[in-house]
């Protein structure tokens, strides 16, 4: 790119030159005294328009180095965006990975509690079962029935 720009500026000067030398000057109608005048003004004029040439090129130059800058800066602030965004994500996968786990644990313990509440009742169903069987092994009182179903009729009458 560099390189193209000073071939631009040599053939811009290049030009320059030839604009002056095309216009020619006949010496028969100009003044003797005037000749060097104009010669003076075009050279003036073709060393100013390089050197405005020369400066846009360094304007060019600078503005293209500023935005190269610019963008390494950004290229670099996006690489550490993006590394903080991967170590985000791999803490909130290891947080979520806990949290699973967690899950996983307590339904494991609500598992157990629940087959040892199911272990219980069956217990106290099997207690229950037993003493009605061992409550109907005695004798019916005089009424014909067992003393529980009378105590739950008792209950029922509100005596």
């Amino acid at each position: 790119m560099i390189g193209v720009l000073y071939r631009l500026c040599s053939l811009a000067a290049a030009a320059i030159s030839v604009c002056v030398c095309a216009v020619p000057a006949p010496s028969s109608l100009l003044p003797p005294l005037v000749l060097p005048l104009v010669q003076k003004r075009t050279f003036a004029l073709a060393s100013d328009m390089t050197r405005q040439y020369k400066r846009k090129v360094e304007d060019m130059l600078r503005e293209k180095s500023e935005e190269e800058q610019l963008r390494l800066a950004v290229e670099d602030k996006l690489a550490a965006l993006q590394l903080a965004k991967e170590q985000m994500e791999r803490d909130l996968l290891q947080r979520l990975q806990l949290k699973e786990a967690e899950i996983v644990e307590q339904k494991n313990k609500m598992d157990l509690m629940a087959h040892e509440f199911g272990q219980m009742l069956k217990q106290t169903l099997d207690k229950m079962s037993e003493k009605i069987e061992i409550t109907n092994d005695f004798a019916l009182d005089g009424d014909g029935a067992a003393p529980i179903v009378r105590t739950f009729e008792d209950f029922s009458l509100g005596r």
